[in-house]
């Protein structure tokens, strides 16, 4: 009789609420780290070439060049907060051409075909972004160094640059550049990016053929490319930042 009573006793007695753990907090993207990359993309020239001679108009039209480009990057970034400061390296080889016809000043012995473009340039340039957790929206800066072949060939009757007269030169300039990068996991992102290159002064170049004809100009370039890319970040010992609301 005395258990059944203490049974119906322990019945009645009231349950304990049971605690449930908070759900965790999902720790934020971190964008701390080197990494490297490859990006291909569309690129446009426009150079502007003078006569070093009389300070005049070299020749009009000039190539306006355009094509596809494609290479790699690499960099490091460094997360405070939701700033994100970097540096990065890229290197770029081209298929952006561009010709035409000139017909005034050199070409007054006759037309002459002229042909050009930028086939690889560099840059190495600072980062500085505000990231939305895994979207980062970034602006960059620094020096380029770019790389460009021309040929000129005489249009009959003339003579001049017949054989074809060719020249490079390697000219240094400045870059500036606005982009938005996604990470898609932990370690891939793809970003996508605007950037505008320009000499820092005029370059001259002189171009020669076989038969010692020498074809000389002043030239300032610009080149704006669209590039999209994806990266491989490596992380880099720290541990992930824990995201407030």
């Amino acid at each position: 009789m005395l258990m059944v009573i203490g049974a119906a006793d322990a019945a009645d007695m009231p349950t304990a609420p049971v605690y449930k753990a908070p759900p965790a907090i999902a720790p934020a993207y971190s964008w701390t780290g080197f990494y490297v990359g490859g990006h291909v993309g569309y690129g446009w020239a426009k150079p502007t070439v003078w006569d070093p001679v009389t300070g005049g108009p070299f020749a009009d039209p000039l190539p306006a060049p355009t094509g596809i480009l494609g290479g790699a990057q690499g960099g490091f970034n460094y997360q405070v907060g939701n700033w994100v400061v970097g540096l990065e390296a890229d290197i770029t080889w081209t298929d952006v051409k561009g010709s035409a016809n000139c017909v005034n000043f050199r070409c007054a012995l006759g037309a002459l075909h002229v042909f050009g473009y930028p086939d690889w340039f560099g840059t190495l340039t600072g980062r500085l972004g505000y990231s939305f957790d895994r979207l980062l929206i970034f602006g960059k800066g620094g020096f380029s160094r770019m790389h460009e072949y021309f040929e000129q060939t005489g249009i009959a009757p003339t003579t001049f640059c017949v054989p074809t007269c060719t020249g490079t030169n390697v000219n240094t300039g400045w870059t500036v550049g606005v982009g938005v990068e996604y990470a898609l996991t932990n370690n891939w992102s793809f970003k996508a990016e605007y950037d505008y290159m320009t000499d820092l002064d005029r370059k001259r170049t002189t171009l020669t053929n076989s038969i010692g004809t020498v074809q000389i100009f002043d030239e300032v370039r610009a080149i704006q490319t669209l590039k999209f890319g994806v990266n491989y970040k490596f992380d880099w010992g720290r541990g992930p930042v824990v995201a407030k609301f």
